[in-house]
């Protein structure tokens, strides 16, 4: 499954809420979740390498924790060849989720 949306952090609190995008297909429009970021949390990275091209190969953000039915993987999207930026943000996003964990 996968889906965009709006994730939020607040203190030791995740919340996403899906959107819809016309331009992607195959994705959930109505997946919402809230999490708080506790010692049962795990936060980790998720390397995910492109079988054609490299460039397109990168870590993503592994969530888990007993509130999720499953592992949720996240990662900041974007179109075209942004794809520098795309890793620099998931990395900031990575880096804020541990801070958000750590309060």
């Amino acid at each position: 499954m996968f889906a965009t949306g709006e994730l939020a952090i607040d203190a030791n609190k995740i919340t996403f809420s899906a959107r819809h995008e016309p331009r992607y297909k195959n994705v959930d429009d109505e997946l919402e979740f809230e999490l708080l970021l506790d010692r049962r949390t795990g936060i980790d990275r998720f390397f995910m390498e492109s079988a054609l091209i490299k460039r397109f190969s990168w870590s993503w953000i592994a969530l888990r924790s007993p509130e999720l039915d499953d592992e949720i993987l996240l990662c900041v999207g974007g179109t075209g060849l942004a794809v520098a930026r795309m890793k620099e943000q998931t990395e900031e996003l990575y880096r804020a989720l541990l801070e958000a964990k750590s309060e």
